[in-house]
């Protein structure tokens, strides 16, 4: 039996101090520390917002004065366009004392429209000497074009465009099956302190666009971005209209999604039938009359790729009352005084992904078609980068874009910096990670499950204590939806998060989904929607691989050190031939743990697997879990622990005991990282602690550089305090 230690005894962890900020220039003498309040906030606005730490460069100059003159929308431009008139709980909670009420989680949901086979944007030529992404097939329909722009006197009607065809769904490419070799090495030191978020520059972008390569081809798909403000009353639920030309009007809505919400910041993919960049003359957005008042911030317009227009403190009131308008003309109509409604050409990341002993990828989405691309380096002078492929980010993937940067050395801290356009973004403090080691080492894992609330400040906490590497193991959105522009607002509002932001910058990051980030409560791989909810999820997460042997999924495995993780997919297969994982995922797994050489098998999965469990868990399928256990103990695997989340509470559970043919099977359970909290149940036969009530992340620590090698979990709580842990060795997580 494990060594078990509680709150009550065990002393509050010290949180590791952050050190002073790492420039190539020294800080001046009265630079504030980086772990100071005041500092701590700056950066993360910094991240969010796009501070600008350096000027802008000659050639975005003559943005500035445009920018001066049209701070405020101009009407009249054109004179055919004229406009008409939870506090947490408490952490003690009683035994069965019921289920508490909780947002997205096991209440039923509202059947999500699920679209059927839908048209996706031709490609956009791209430059011949720059690598492209993995293309991801995009099952979605476009907002169409309205046959005639409603209030518009004199804009003709529009003809009807002939339907898109739809395109062929991509195959997802396979899983790297093999994982990295686990040579000895020397053992890490403690993990070394974090240099905090990256902040990201703004610079001015050309004032006009230069001319397109062709500006009679007609566009596929264009993207409208708009921002709302975000004080009181700014938003609105009633439609509007957006022109880009005389002949091409859309009433851009998500069904899906609540649009325009203050503070909100909506994208409106629209069918291009017709639309060429040559018509583009105009951007306007107009009202109904008497429709509630919206107050629009930034506006953009995207064509299938290229940016055509973006204009960011607007400060206008679409409305029908006195001091309002109902129609709102962009003076430029090809201005671009900014990169994206976001502040700066990267929207969303960077965030490290799949991270191995000699290489790393980084997940970042732009605002735009614009070259990509990242460089590491062991010094923040970037004095010898090794620099990642250049790749360009597509209309058709949300602007996502996974970096892959090859030829590093094994558990080394690097700097690293994106360029986007040629514009290094991210400055100032560069973000950092750190490699795998190759063999015995002492590492630090966290892990966590369940994010609905806006503000995640369990990030922070997780961020100073500078793991090694994080998982995501389900629920890391409440989308409960197969609608792919729901999910996408939701995948960007998730990487947006700014705790979260800054905490994925720095920690190598691996992520599985649950029921609510696949398609809604509940559901498996019997639902139609799973496709899309696919499509979205290798859009957002930086994975080793999606699937294995061309099967479908979001299962994968990586190694740090003398560890190995497999992280399952608890969904895309559940109930087909009335099982879990599906056969193909069993038998990966069941290969995987068989021929890993590492000292520690840490097995993923967002159910939990306890026989003691929900309906939506591995209780289902227990004959499932059964025979995966017996495989693990006929085949003398050693060092299996189980990992789960889902159930909103902390728990530690020993499913198995030690005997002359098997060892304990412990599961730890940590959920939720920013939700509301369930109750704990009754005592169960396997339950050795459990914590409800408010928000938690579990963490692993390991040594394999002593004799028996050492396991400790822990359970925290999101001020870092241990509320319980659990010490084990490699001798008795063995078959005798």
């Amino acid at each position: 039996m494990g060594t078990r230690t509680t709150a009550a005894n065990l002393p509050r962890l010290a949180r590791r101090p952050a050190p002073a900020r790492l420039e190539p220039e020294p800080p001046a003498s009265d630079a504030v520390p980086m772990n100071s309040p005041p500092a701590a906030a700056a950066v993360l606005a910094c991240l969010v917002a796009a501070c600008a730490t350096r000027p802008a460069a000659p050639v975005f100059a003559a943005a500035s004065a445009a920018a001066a003159d049209i701070a405020a929308a101009d009407l009249g431009a054109h004179a055919d366009l004229a406009p008409t008139d939870q506090t947490a709980p408490p952490d003690a909670v009683a035994p069965d004392a019921g289920t508490a009420p909780d947002p997205g989680e096991d209440a039923p949901e509202p059947d999500a429209t699920k679209p059927a086979d839908i048209a996706q944007p031709t490609d956009i030529a791209q430059p011949t000497d720059i690598a492209q992404p993995t293309d991801i097939a995009q099952p979605t329909d476009l907002v169409q074009p309205i046959d005639a722009p409603p209030l518009l006197d004199t804009a003709p009607a529009l003809d009807t465009p002939p339907a898109l065809d739809t395109a062929p769904a991509l195959d997802t490419p396979p899983a790297l099956d093999t994982a990295p070799a686990l040579d000895t090495a020397p053992a890490l030191d403690t993990p070394p302190p974090l240099d905090g978020p990256p902040s990201v520059e703004t610079k001015l972008w050309p004032d006009v666009q230069p001319a397109p390569d062709n500006p009679a081809k007609l566009v596929s798909e264009v993207l409208l971005v708009v921002r709302t403000a975000a004080g009181t009353n700014a938003g609105t639920n009633d439609a509007m209209t957006v022109c880009l030309s005389k002949e091409h009007c859309w009433k851009p809505n998500n069904e899906a999604i609540d649009d325009l919400e203050p503070g909100a910041t909506d994208h409106f993919r629209l069918a291009g039938k017709g639309f060429t960049v040559g018509a583009h003359d105009r951007v306007t957005l107009q009202l109904q009359p008497g429709d509630d008042a919206w107050k629009l911030e930034c506006a953009a317009v995207v064509a299938d790729g290229k940016l055509l227009f973006c204009q960011t403190g607007i400060d206008a009131w679409l409305g029908s009352a006195a001091g309002e308008t109902n129609l709102w003309n962009a003076k430029k109509p090809t201005l671009a005084q900014c990169a994206s409604c976001y502040g700066g050409p990267l929207t969303h990341g960077p965030m490290v992904g799949h991270t191995t002993t000699q290489g790393a990828h980084i997940w970042l989405r732009t605002g735009a078609t614009w070259p990509v691309s990242v460089a590491a380096a062991v010094e923040p002078s970037f004095a010898q980068p090794v620099t990642s492929a250049t790749l360009l980010p597509a209309q058709g993937n949300d602007f996502t874009v996974d970096l892959t940067i090859d030829g590093l050395l094994p558990a080394t801290k690097y700097f690293y910096r994106v360029t986007i356009a040629g514009e290094i973004v991210t400055t100032g403090l560069a973000p950092t990670f750190r490699t795998a080691p190759t063999g015995k080492s002492k590492s630090v894992f966290h892990f966590g499950s369940c994010i609905l609330n806006d503000d995640q400040p369990i990030f922070a906490t997780m961020h100073a204590e500078a793991p090694h590497v994080m998982m995501m193991i389900g629920d890391n959105h409440y989308a409960n939806s197969s609608d792919i522009d729901r999910l996408r607002f939701y995948y960007r509002k998730m990487h947006g998060e700014p705790h979260f932001r800054a905490f994925a910058a720095h920690t190598p990051t691996w992520a599985v989904w649950d029921d609510h980030d696949f398609v809604g409560n509940n559901t498996d791989g019997t639902d139609p929607g799973k496709a899309v909810a696919l499509t979205a999820f290798q859009e957002a997460w930086s994975n080793p691989g999606h699937g294995s042997d061309g099967v479908k999924g979001v299962w994968h495995k990586f190694a740090w050190g003398d560890v190995e993780v497999f992280q399952l997919d608890d969904r895309y297969w559940r109930k087909i031939d009335g099982l879990m994982l599906g056969k193909p995922q069993m038998q990966w797994l069941q290969a995987g743990l068989k021929a890993s050489t590492a000292t520690f098998k840490l097995v993923a999965c967002g159910s939990q697997w306890t026989p003691n469990g929900t309906g939506d868990s591995w209780a289902v399928f227990n004959e499932e879990r059964e025979a995966l256990l017996n495989f693990v103990f006929a085949n003398k695997i050693g060092g299996v622990v189980l990992l789960s989340g889902d159930v909103h509470r902390t728990e530690v559970r020993q499913l198995k005991d030690k005997s002359a043919k098997t060892y304990p099977i412990y599961e730890f359970t940590s959920s939720p990282l920013a939700n509301a909290g369930f109750n704990c149940s009754s005592k169960k036969s396997d339950l050795l602690f459990c914590q409800a009530g408010g928000t938690y992340y579990g963490v692993i620590t390991t040594d394999t550089t002593v004799a028996p090698a050492k396991l400790k979990f822990e359970a925290k709580d999101s001020k870092g305090v241990v509320l319980y842990s659990l010490s084990t060795t490699s001798a008795e997580l063995s078959v005798p």
